[in-house]
């Protein structure tokens, strides 16, 4: 980075610190590094949940976008994403599709994700009620480019409470993208993924069961940011907004539960099999 007019900032969740807090190297002004360290008895997700509001308490640009450390955005993608946003002030997010990619033996194999992802003028309507009665649970903000503004009030609220199942947090924050966000989709790859090919363990429906307060706690942040975004909005309407978000954030993670279970684990189970037999 240091021939780049890019400011990065590294927030490190590790127990010691890695580099002396501040500028990491003499001479790189444009690279700094914070520790948050993860405390004794403190969950991972926590920690994490702890530096991504700190880093959203860092954006100083127009725009901004979250993304994983084995993910990418497209060139193509980007630039279309950053020139709409650029060019028309009632947009406030663009998402497109992905590519995906995972390494087997000496080679990279390519994939597809979210075919379905196409234009759609309801998820950019101005009316909240247009964009929330229309989202049909398949559209992800997550990793979008969006104005700076909307990415730091959705990331803060879906990170206010660390569920037992780190999917709900991140889900929380795809529903929360299109209350806030009048969303354009584009009918190109927006950015590149690496393939998950192992299942966290804490997605189990037994341990996000082992909390009855967690939905209370989600209905909540959803009840809330309507309120924000729309104050007009009666008791009644924000509560039926509010089921609609909670059962669809829980139809989705009931149907990945079944996937991993009849489609996923089978496979793994037959290829072990396989080289055990070798």
């Amino acid at each position: 980075w240091r021939d780049t007019p890019v400011t990065v900032h590294i927030l490190d969740g590790t127990p010691k610190p890695s580099f002396e807090i501040g500028t990491i190297v003499s001479g790189l002004v444009n690279l700094t590094y914070h520790s948050l360290p993860t405390k004794v008895h403190q969950k991972f997700m926590e920690n994490y949940a702890l530096r991504v509001n700190e880093g959203m308490s860092l954006i100083k640009t127009k725009f901004a976008a979250l993304l994983a450390d084995d993910d990418f955005f497209t060139v193509q993608g980007l630039s279309e994403a950053l020139g709409i946003l650029s060019s028309n002030d009632k947009i406030d997010a663009v998402i497109g599709k992905c590519a995906t990619y995972h390494f087997d033996k000496n080679s990279i194999v390519w994939g597809k994700k979210y075919l379905n992802w196409i234009p759609n003028d309801l998820l950019k309507d101005e009316s909240l009620a247009v964009r929330v009665e229309n989202d049909a649970g398949k559209h992800g903000i997550y990793y979008g480019i969006l104005r700076s503004e909307k990415l730091k009030e959705i990331h803060t609220r879906a990170n206010q409470f660390v569920f037992s199942d780190f999917r709900i947090n991140e889900w929380i924050a795809h529903h929360l993208g299109l209350i806030y966000c009048r969303t354009e989709v584009i009918d190109e790859y927006l950015w590149v993924r690496q393939k998950a090919l192992i299942r966290n363990p804490s997605y189990s429906h037994k341990i996000r069961s082992s909390d009855p307060n967690e939905q209370k706690v989600l209905a909540e942040i959803f009840s809330a940011a309507i309120a924000h975004i729309e104050p007009s909005v009666s008791a009644e309407l924000r509560s039926v907004w509010t089921m609609q978000k909670v059962n669809l954030i829980e139809e989705r993670l009931k149907a990945d539960d079944l996937k991993y279970t009849f489609e996923v684990l089978p496979k793994r189970i037959k290829k072990l099999e396989l080289a055990t037999k070798r």
